[in-house]
């Protein structure tokens, strides 16, 4: 089975799957401010899914992701 890394290095998120990496700064991605709790609380999924897009930028990578099964 494939293994998901998720490695915070000072103001970088490195996710790697195999050969596939993406890197985001850490700012970016970090706990949203006080107002978005609300919207993360009535649609969870919805944040859910634009952090996923936001965090594997890199197509292959998300295609992997994507592809994989329990």
């Amino acid at each position: 089975m494939p293994e998901l890394q998720i490695q915070r290095h000072d103001d970088l998120l490195t996710i790697t799957l195999n050969t596939h990496t993406s890197t985001v700064p850490w700012s970016e991605i970090s706990l949203p401010h006080k107002q978005m709790w609300s919207q993360i609380y009535q649609d969870a999924a919805a944040y859910g899914q634009r952090l996923f897009a936001h965090i594997t930028h890199n197509d292959a990578l998300r295609a992997a992701l994507l592809a994989l099964r329990p």
